[in-house]
């Protein structure tokens, strides 16, 4: 095959999969792979790669067909491409986000929201928010503790937070710095106590509390 010679498994570092597009980067390499998926088989049915300048800290398969957003921790830019490395959009956010301390280990991950045209970009501690439309970060805020894991692809811009200590939270981007709702999953007492006060909230924070924190405790607990 075209790039089998370039990487080992091992070299992966992020992955990201939608629709039938499976999307990894190794080191200074993005790898596009697009997916043929039957009842018998799975087909590696077209392959692109995108070469960059520099380390990659995180890629996702962007809103428009056949384009990604990968981010440049170093920088601090995001950069648009379409699958034949093309450049799209350059988004820096040095001026933002470089008072932000980033330690080795650090996570530096991106999250797309396509229901609102909203993206989440965690560096360490500190998450901001970019929105497509109005071309703008419109959220940046550090936190305690920085997130082990993070849901945000919520039509009324929720955003889910777990820790590692077993804390997981429920926020508004448009008022980030309350906490609408806080529990803890090993603490088997308090993990329901409130049910009466989720029964009576809309229905779209139950989905939020049901669907997504549920998803957020099984990643936790298999991180254990």
């Amino acid at each position: 095959d075209d790039y089998e010679n370039d990487f080992t498994f091992q070299d992966i570092q992020d992955v990201d999969f939608k629709n039938k597009w499976l999307v990894f980067s190794c080191s200074n390499s993005i790898y596009i792979w697009e997916l043929v998926i039957t009842a018998k088989e799975i087909k590696i049915e077209k392959k692109y790669v995108v070469k960059t300048a520099c380390a990659v800290s995180d890629v996702i398969l962007g809103i428009t067909e056949k384009s990604l957003i990968v981010f440049y921790g170093d920088s601090y830019d995001i950069v648009i491409y379409n699958f034949q490395g093309e450049k799209l959009q350059v988004v820096k956010l040095k001026d933002v986000l470089s008072q932000s301390t980033l330690t080795k280990g650090d996570a530096t991950k991106l999250f797309l929201n396509k229901e609102s045209s909203k993206m989440l970009i965690q560096v360490g501690d500190t998450i901001a928010i970019y929105s497509f439309d109005q071309k703008k970060i419109i959220l940046k805020q550090q936190l305690a503790h920085p997130p082990t894991s993070i849901v945000f692809r919520f039509s009324n811009d929720y955003v889910v937070l777990a820790y590692a200590d077993g804390v997981i939270e429920l926020r508004d981007i448009t008022s980030f710095h309350k906490v609408l709702k806080k529990y803890n999953h090993y603490d088997d007492e308090n993990e329901y106590a409130d049910a009466e006060d989720v029964k009576q909230e809309r229905a779209t924070d139950d989905d939020v509390e049901g669907e997504h924190v549920g998803e957020l405790k099984q990643k936790s607990i298999r991180s254990e």
